[in-house]
């Protein structure tokens, strides 16, 4: 199949300009805060503990170990470099931006957000033209995606009722409810904001390759379901998962469809090249004599145990409702696209048991974080295909369902300007608050970038002293924190007595 620049010209044009303005209201937001702050001549500092908690505690130290030229990134604190499961990719994007805006965090942070929301955005969009051939739908779906929290939020697992409902979704098509949000929900990082671009890319590209085999497809497949592991544990192995489904249902019924098991052995082969540089590096982290530290600090559960608890009964009922959905709509009627949800679906019920197999499982309840999107993905699957069912037996109904699709992208988009503007001329109390920081603590990180050049230790007893300086400065503080420190347990408490 031949494409031409004209034939994709029109879709160019509409996903770069959507993209560019997705991009500006993730990032008009802080901003305009930004702006309030230094009117009244105040320090803004975007990356603090309050506003990016988890980005300050363990990803942006290790996006600036990748600008001083440390890759991968392993340790911010001791002097050695050593093996690591720490995820390489997602600091490895960040750090380019470092790069372009001279080590300022802050305005990297934003660049990156510009940059990475406008990608996943187009990776939304492919999947809805992927879906439904319909650019208004696809983007529809790209803009539900990056400018609601519904896709981190499903199956609403805390599910409180249509107030919920109504707070993660609804509300973000009413320009008039006027509550000023500074950041939107993929605005994190490392996940979703680094994670999602190869996430859904590799979900795209199987999809393609499933639907239409070919080598070209299994190989481009296999190389970014192979590059999930390197950039968020809990994705690659839903995902490993979900393709492995795929693969043992291809192979039972190969008869029936020879050549996508064929190509299948394509995807195989750049699978294996692509995961090897990882699984090297597990075996020499799993050699070192603090790799057992590390993974108690990381939060690993031990034992072989069925994955249903009470905190999860509510989504197992979400996934079975959702699989008979999915039967329901395309078993009879397109009965590949059926395989390919059902498939997302098992992996759901699956990856909660892993333990079962590994004996162990890091964080379970963060499989949640891979979930969401797919459920995000398969719902709206089925409501496309309800939509075209609608559309061929009512002709006429498909420009009005066409008209309300572009409306409420509309709507969307204008909350979101509203929302800028409004925190621009009337920044509300919570927001100021929430922003405040010590100027002088600002002040003393310029000092350290002027003064003292390399990369210096500085002594302080204060954990949240270390996060600020690996976040900000090129300086390796004394005082390790356990979330991203390769150092032992022992270690670690001598540096503390000694701050």
């Amino acid at each position: 199949m031949r494409f031409s620049f004209q034939a994709i010209k029109p879709h160019l044009i509409l996903v770069i300009v959507a993209a560019v303005s997705v991009g500006f209201v993730y990032i008009g937001p802080p901003l305009a805060v930004k702006r309030n702050f230094e009117e009244n001549g105040q320090r803004f500092v975007l990356a603090q503990y309050k506003t990016y908690r988890d980005s300050l505690q363990a990803y942006l130290g290790r996006a600036r170990e990748v600008y001083e030229g440390h890759f991968p990134p392993s340790e911010l604190y001791g002097d050695h470099q050593l093996p690591t499961v720490q995820n390489p990719l997602p600091p490895a994007l960040f750090a380019p931006f470092l790069v372009l805006f001279g080590g300022n965090t802050d305005s990297a942070y934003l660049g990156a957000q510009f940059f990475f929301v406008g990608a996943i955005f187009a990776l939304f969009y492919w999947l809805g033209w992927l879906f439904t051939a319909s650019r208004a739908k696809a983007l529809f779906l790209g803009l539900t995606g990056t400018l609601t929290p519904i896709v981190l939020k499903l199956p609403f697992y805390k599910w409180q009722g249509l107030a919920e409902f109504q707070a993660f979704f609804l509300n973000n098509f009413f320009p008039f409810v006027r509550t000023q949000f500074d950041q939107l929900y993929l605005a994190r990082v490392d996940e979703p904001l680094l994670t999602y671009p190869i996430y859904l890319a590799a979900i795209a590209l199987f999809f393609l390759f499933w639907r239409s085999p070919s080598r070209v497809k299994a190989v481009w497949a296999g190389i970014f379901s192979g590059l999930i592991f390197y950039t968020y544990f809990h994705h690659w192995v839903y995902w490993t998962i979900a393709w492995g489904t795929l693969f043992v249902y291809s192979l039972i019924f190969r008869k029936y469809d020879p050549n996508r098991l064929r190509y299948f052995i394509w995807f195989l082969i750049a699978f294996a090249i692509a995961i090897l540089p990882y699984v090297v590096g597990y075996l020499q982290f799993s050699a070192l004599p603090t790799s057992s530290d590390f993974t108690y600090r990381a939060g690993v559960a031990f034992g072989r145990v069925v994955g249903i608890d009470v905190g999860n009964l509510a989504d197992y009922a979400f996934y079975i409702g959702l699989a008979v959905v999915v039967w329901a709509t395309f078993w009879r009627r397109d009965k590949n696209m059926a395989i390919f949800l059902l498939a997302l679906i098992s992996a759901m019920f699956l990856v909660w048991n892993v333990q079962l197999v590994a004996g162990f499982s890091p964080v379970p309840h963060f499989f949640r974080r891979p979930i969401a999107p797919a459920i995000f993905i398969v719902s709206f699957a089925v409501i496309f295909e309800i939509i075209k069912r609608i559309e061929a037996r009512w002709r006429s109904a498909e420009k009005i369902i066409v008209g309300i699709f572009l409306v409420l992208s509309a709507m969307l988009i204008t909350k979101k300007i509203v929302n800028i503007v409004y925190i621009n001329c009337c920044l509300q109390s919570h927001l100021v608050d929430y922003y405040r920081f010590p100027g002088e603590v600002a002040e003393s990180w310029d000092w350290i970038k002027e003064n003292i050049p390399g990369e210096p230790k500085i002594i302080s007893p204060s954990t949240m002293t270390s996060f600020y300086l690996t976040s900000h400065t090129a300086a390796r503080p004394y005082l390790p924190t356990a979330f991203t420190t390769l150092m032992s347990m022992q270690e670690m408490e001598d540096r503390y007595l000694t701050s």
